[in-house]
């Protein structure tokens, strides 16, 4: 019995060793890809946030875009790179300038077009309050229509944008048949485009030959003086 007792627990030791080294390796390889995924992790991450800072960048453009006379009424005594339609162009081509030493800064730039839109408003309220308890009755009467929260018109409710004077009018009478006395305001039709400025001085043509090589429909021409 003894013989047997014996015998019973060294096969079952060798089955446990048996298992122990079996399994090893593969303890091992989980533990690998587990590192790996972690790497990956990381660059995911860096690289999502150089992602982030450009479109701040872009945002930041966006936000200061600056408003300019017609080429023909404005004085054009400063010189720029552009105009660039493609503002992610605009950024590539500010990036390689300032990596090859040449300190520039990328704008955007609206130019009056001389023709209007015709947006109907409700003159600005005593309270931001009460601009929101006139949206939400004009709502109900299925009137499409949005406070205004900055520029002179604050406080105010915009009832749409119109292409023709006659359609805003159409719209303030549509309005005041309805109880609500509505102003019609010109709006300047802007077009926009994207210039890059120097930040130390005037651009020239020796330091952007080369970077401007395959973007033939830019230039370095009279743009309005921003700095």
């Amino acid at each position: 019995m003894r013989l047997i007792f014996y015998a019973l627990v060294l096969v079952n030791l060798a089955v446990f060793i048996y298992l122990v080294l079996r399994d090893a390796p593969q303890a091992a390889k989980v533990t690998d890809s587990s590192a790996t995924g972690d790497v990956a992790m990381i660059q995911l991450l860096s690289e999502q946030g150089g992602v982030d800072e450009r479109r701040i960048e872009v945002a930041e453009v966006l936000r200061n875009a600056v408003t300019v006379e017609p080429q023909s009424e404005r004085e054009t005594n400063c010189r720029g790179l552009g105009p660039f339609e493609d503002i992610l162009l605009a950024q590539n081509v500010t990036e390689r300038l300032n990596a090859a030493g040449v300190s520039v800064s990328l704008n955007a730039l609206d130019t009056a077009t001389g023709e209007f839109d015709f947006r109907v408003v409700i003159p600005p309220l005593p309270s931001l309050q009460e601009a929101f308890r006139r949206l939400r009755e004009l709502k109900s009467r299925d009137i499409d229509s949005y406070v205004i929260t900055q520029g002179q018109d604050a406080q105010g409710i915009s009832l749409g944008v119109f292409s023709s004077d006659e359609a805003a009018q159409r719209h303030s009478t549509f309005l005041a048949e309805r109880g609500y006395e509505a102003e019609i305001k010109r709006i300047p039709r802007l077009s926009r485009s994207y210039w890059i400025h120097s930040r130390g001085g005037l651009l020239s043509n020796s330091d952007l030959e080369m970077l401007i090589e395959g973007i033939p429909e830019v230039s370095l021409s009279e743009t309005a003086c921003i700095n």
